[in-house]
């Protein structure tokens, strides 16, 4: 991989924490803010990652939900779900379970009561 494929990669990865709240981040949002179009940043990213800009962007959503659970941050999993930007906690779950092949309510440290 080129090293200006890195950097950009990990401006995308830089620019998607950033934002992966919103639930309103997409692929059109993200090509926007590089300035590409969405058909420039499917092939860009496809070709750093193997996956769609779509795929790519959930797997982050979930890895950042898998640490947060993790670290017990949240007391609910619909709070770690919106953290990460999925506007519905059911589909959050079953998007979670059919990556991790669990639900994230296995995953999830209880925050301790002082």
């Amino acid at each position: 991989m080129l090293q200006i494929d890195q950097n950009t990669l990990k401006a995308m990865d830089t620019y998607i924490q950033q934002h992966i709240s919103d639930p309103l981040l997409s692929v059109s949002k993200l090509a926007s803010a590089f300035f590409m179009s969405e058909s420039t940043l499917l092939r860009r990213i496809k070709y750093l990652t193997g996956k769609t800009p779509h795929q790519y962007l959930k797997e982050l959503r979930l890895q950042k939900a898998r640490r947060l659970l993790r670290l017990g941050v949240y007391a609910t999993v619909a709070e770690v779900a919106q953290e990460v930007g999925f506007s519905n906690a059911r589909s959050f779950t079953r998007s979670y379970k059919q990556r991790f092949g669990a639900p994230p309510s296995e995953t999830q440290v209880t925050k301790k009561k002082k």
